[in-house]
């Protein structure tokens, strides 16, 4: 399985958890990260973020896939509904 972290280096860390390598950094944020959320049915990662944002990633590709904006304060923590 996989394990993310967010950092206050500002990446989001993948890691394999049965070996327990890093498998890849997720960079793009511009502040300190401290919230992850992950929706398993849409394959995608959210990172909440000091500066403000909250960050889109495709699980597979590692790829940020779209920035949410529109606080105007620092995101310390995120929940996701699978329901539409």
């Amino acid at each position: 399985g996989l394990l993310f972290s967010g950092s206050t280096d500002r990446t989001v860390g993948q890691w394999d958890v049965q070996t327990g390598q890093r498998t890849a950094t997720l960079k793009g944020h511009e502040g300190e990260i401290f919230c992850l959320a992950i929706s398993e049915q849409r394959g995608l990662l959210f990172s909440g973020s000091t500066d403000r944002t909250v960050g889109q990633w495709d699980v597979q590709t590692g790829q940020r896939t779209a920035t949410l904006k529109g606080h105007e304060g620092e995101i310390y923590s995120l929940a996701i509904s699978e329901q539409r």
